[in-house]
């Protein structure tokens, strides 16, 4: 046994200096059907749009999703088995036929658990490499073996992912129900929840510029289903992309303004909670894009970008005290590597299929390594 657990770190360790080389077929086609959200910032013919992002009042007119209508989620059933060699019969994928997590003898949980902090030890490591696509592929190796070792029953678990269409999974697969598969049908996929609804709409974002209706700041009592244990936030690149001539960024130190965009984030931290407190809820950072929104500002002469918008979320995430699930800062699938950009996204912002594993991949890890490692 002894020997066996060596040739597994010693497996462990080589992933991290060698990528699995595999690339998937990737369709650089948008099958985005809406007419211009804030987010949907290409053309649907797969050529990048020079034009500016448009303010998504104007162009993308669509209600919220009440939370009772948000969409529930089946799995993808399109994982496949992965190995690292030396580790075949502790770090296989999850499949239909392993032992489930409820039966894992404390003595399995307790290996698994210190499996996957080496694991993810291991991935801490490669976030400092530059950025790329081996770079992210690589961690998608991890994250999956990360996920093997999984020892938290989520079949105990109601969750709730609330974003934009990057959630509701603009440009993916569908399935026969004509539903978007988006990361979330991944994150299902493995985790198995209870319950899990999709409450993600094209054009949300945290700021009200394109109306109440997709402002989350003011309508999240129409989109937070109140019987969730988790909830899942993805918003933040449309605040960035989009363009108002009364847009504001807003200042973090005016501590009780709700302006602008960082007040939109002060605002949303409030209601949670106030209505939301036996939640547990994760923010997620947007990966980084290439395309930039230039706006003008109404209170700053500057003009910030997507990694100062990702910031300022972290910021505040971290100073109420929520979770945060980074993707900026890690580098991963950052698709201002163009390889990155046309392996796993169909337009350069919204994922392909191949793109929504991956994401769903990750956000599913980092989920089991918050909820194995805290028992």
């Amino acid at each position: 046994m002894k020997k066996k657990y060596v040739v597994m770190m010693l497996a462990i360790s080589m992933l991290a200096l060698s990528a699995c080389g595999k690339q998937d077929n990737v369709s650089n086609q948008c099958t985005c059907t809406c007419e211009g959200c804030a987010d949907c910032i290409y053309k649907t013919d797969g050529a990048q749009s020079s034009v500016a992002v448009e303010d998504a009042e104007s162009v993308f007119a669509q209600e919220s999703v009440p939370a009772s209508e948000a969409v529930p989620v089946e799995g993808t059933q399109t994982q496949e088995s992965t190995e690292i060699p030396g580790t075949e019969e502790t770090t296989q994928a999850p499949s239909s036929e392993e032992k489930p997590v409820s039966e894992l003898t404390e003595g399995e949980k307790a290996a698994r658990k210190e499996l996957q902090a080496s694991l993810a030890a291991s991935r801490e490591e490669l976030y400092a490499l530059p950025n790329s696509l081996e770079k992210t592929q690589k961690i998608n190796e991890i994250d999956k073996q990360i996920l093997a070792n999984n020892t938290y029953d989520f079949s105990i678990k109601s969750v709730q992912f609330l974003g934009d269409s990057i959630t509701e999974g603009i440009c993916g697969e569908k399935d026969a129900d004509g539903n978007y598969i988006s990361y979330v049908n991944y994150v299902n996929d493995y985790l198995k929840f209870a319950n899990c609804m999709n409450n993600g709409k094209a054009g949300r974002m945290f700021s009200d510029y394109a109306g109440e209706e997709l402002a989350f700041s003011l309508s999240m009592g129409n989109m937070f289903n109140n019987s969730a244990d988790i909830a899942v936030i993805f918003l933040g690149v449309n605040d960035y992309l989009t363009n108002r001539e009364n847009k504001r960024y807003g200042d973090y130190y005016a501590t009780e303004s709700t302006a602008g965009y960082v007040g939109s984030l002060r605002y949303v931290m409030k209601q949670l909670k106030a209505n939301y407190p036996n939640q547990e809820v994760f923010f997620v950072t947007m990966y980084n894009v290439s395309k930039t929104a230039n706006s003008t500002y109404t209170d700053i002469t500057t003009s910030p970008g997507l990694a100062e918008y990702m910031d300022m979320l972290r910021k505040v995430v971290n100073d109420n005290g929520y979770h945060l699930i980074e993707l900026y800062n890690t580098g991963f699938m950052d698709c201002t590597d163009a390889a990155t950009s046309s392996t796993y996204t169909a337009d350069g912002l919204h994922p392909a299929d191949s793109g929504n594993k991956v994401l769903g991949e990750h956000i599913a890890a980092e989920l089991s390594l918050y909820y194995s490692q805290k028992q």
